[in-house]
């Protein structure tokens, strides 16, 4: 195992919540990329990975850590997620609690199973002085034909973040609300889990996990109505570039939510990895690679909660600002220079590709989508010219349509405007026979770090008509899709029309001084989905 310890220093100001009385203060938390060992039946995989957590958990002791986060599937659930019977060694009764109560200490207990993943994580705890978070498996016996989507195996099965304080006490239990791609085996739960807990250091917990926080609940109420600042993330995160990766949607959504946001992701790289610390957009510690099978992977950081808030604008961003929007009036349409090329970004929605080495180094251009569903795009941006070896083929995207996903239980809506590079573009042809840059794809594609992408002296994305919901958050990275100080860019959101249920809203961000940044992806993503409908799983029948 390797460890990363990074410190950043940021200014410390107190952000006062309504109805938030806690000061200020630090605790040091450690996040585990972890690629799940495997072994020849279900029950050694599991016997290795616990052997495995305790080494991190002894690690991040030593470094002094308060809290341990472990990644979605990690205990070796994921080698068997496609058979129900296989993943029942994984998978146990937890007794109910709530915030700790009541309390139960099950290491050393002699009326508890010391094999147990209760007790196994109870000790652990208790024996590094951590606060423990894990993603496992929770069974609960049904009545096949009474309860409602019982299977006729007699199970319900539910994807399972469990959480144990310092002194190994059994704090909470979440049933991850949102299931993905595996319901030929887990259960959702009827109705959604809002799961929080307080510790031992005096922070409050929120749990979400993985495909959580692309929906408005529970990450909603935990905010709003539990005054929770710091979120426990455990992932398993299919990275689909260059829209879609880990990092920049957590550091998104930490941005959006003002909040710390721990995210541990299952290192099975290439196509699942990233994750780190998150304090209101700052990244204080992150890992992502595509280039590597296997990431196990400590990460360490230093957190003030509740998080600092970021400092204003200062006059000289001020001042750019609006020379930037005089520059803005002189724009010269794209589509005057370059036609553009259908591409293959968004899975509903409009996408446009251009080549943009066409274009006049010096020049401010402008370029909007065509109205998808309500919603519009648009991209202004001063053109610097390339540097050997970048990106040439940019695309401009907009989505605001219902998705679906394979084993998934149903839909969910995503909108977005993004300004992405195309990083490895091919051409193709899209479902009527028309020719398309082909620039969604999945790793691995070793040295995508090293790639620059082309250079701006400043970009302005701006998304009409975007449901104003809980759950928008910007989407900036640079140097093949590494976050960036979120500090760097100026957002706006106003209210553009009211409607019945609905307030549409316009959001601006600029980026005043990209410079020498090489840009990866710039733009909005929204999940405005309060909670889709409540389907539990696809069949009453044992999946294999």
């Amino acid at each position: 195992n390797t460890v990363s310890v990074k410190m950043y220093h940021v200014s410390l100001v107190l952000l006062v919540l309504v109805g938030y009385v806690q000061a200020a203060q630090q605790y040091t938390a450690g996040v585990v990329q972890h690629y799940p060992i495997k072994k020849a039946t279900p029950q050694l995989t599991l016997d290795a990975n616990y052997a495995a957590y305790n080494a991190y958990a002894a690690e991040a002791a030593m470094f002094g850590a308060d809290i341990i986060l472990f990644p979605e599937a990690a205990v070796g659930w994921f080698w068997w997620k496609w058979h129900r019977n296989n993943t029942l060694v994984f998978c146990e009764e937890f007794p109910d609690v709530f915030n700790g109560v009541p309390h139960n200490v099950a290491c050393d207990n002699p009326d508890v199973d010391q094999t147990s993943q209760l007790a196994r994580g109870s000790c652990m705890a208790k024996k590094h002085g951590l606060i423990v978070s894990l993603n496992t498996c929770e069974k609960k016996k049904c009545t096949y034909g009474k309860d409602h989507f019982c299977r006729e195996d007699g199970w319900f099965f539910f994807n399972t973040e469990v959480a144990w304080d310092k002194d190994g006490s059994f704090k909470a239990k979440y049933h991850k609300t949102h299931i993905f791609s595996t319901n030929i085996v887990y259960d959702q739960p009827r109705y959604p889990d809002v799961v929080y807990f307080d510790t031992k250091i005096g922070v409050r917990f929120g749990i979400i996990i993985c495909w959580d926080f692309e929906f408005v609940e529970p990450m909603r109420q935990l905010l709003r109505d539990h005054n929770v600042t710091d979120i426990l993330f455990s992932t398993g995160w299919d990275n689909s570039f260059p829209l879609e990766s880990a990092v920049p949607l957590q550091q998104g959504v930490s941005r959006a939510q003002g909040i710390n946001f721990l995210a541990s992701n299952n290192g099975q790289a290439p196509n699942k990895d990233g994750g780190g610390v998150y304090s209101n957009g700052v990244p204080l510690n992150y890992y992502f690679t595509t280039n590597t099978t296997g990431v196990r992977k400590l990460l360490m950081a230093n957190v003030t909660t509740p998080p600092p808030p970021l400092p204003p604008p200062t006059s000289a961003a001020l001042s750019r600002r609006a020379e930037i929007e005089a520059e803005i009036d002189m724009a010269i349409p794209v589509t005057s220079v370059v036609t553009p090329i259908n591409c293959n970004v968004t899975k509903t929605g409009h996408c446009m590709a251009f080549d943009i080495t066409k274009l006049t180094p010096g020049n401010v251009y402008t370029v909007s989508t065509p109205k998808v569903n309500g919603l519009s795009c648009t991209v202004n941006f001063k053109y610097s010219g390339i540097v050997p070896g970048e990106h040439t083929i940019w695309t401009l995207a907009a989505d605001n349509g219902n998705h679906t996903y394979p084993a998934t239980t149903s839909w969910h809506i995503q909108q977005l405007c993004e300004w992405v590079s195309c990083p490895f573009p091919s051409i193709g042809v899209d479902e009527n026979g028309n020719k398309q840059y082909n620039c969604a794809y999945a790793p691995p594609h070793p040295g995508i770090e090293a790639i620059m992408s082309t250079r701006f002296d400043w970009v302005q994305v701006i998304g009409e008509e975007f449901n104003a919901t809980a759950n928008f958050m910007p989407q900036f990275a640079i140097n093949g899709c590494e976050p960036m100080d979120p500090s760097a860019v100026m957002i706006e959101q106003t209210t553009s029309k009211q409607m019945p249920g609905n307030t549409a809203i316009t959001a601006t961000s600029v980026l005043p001084n990209l410079g020498d940044y090489p840009l990866c992806t710039f733009g909005w993503y929204n999940y405005p989905t309060i909670r889709y409908p409540q389907l539990m799983n696809m069949g009453k029948k044992d999946g294999h």
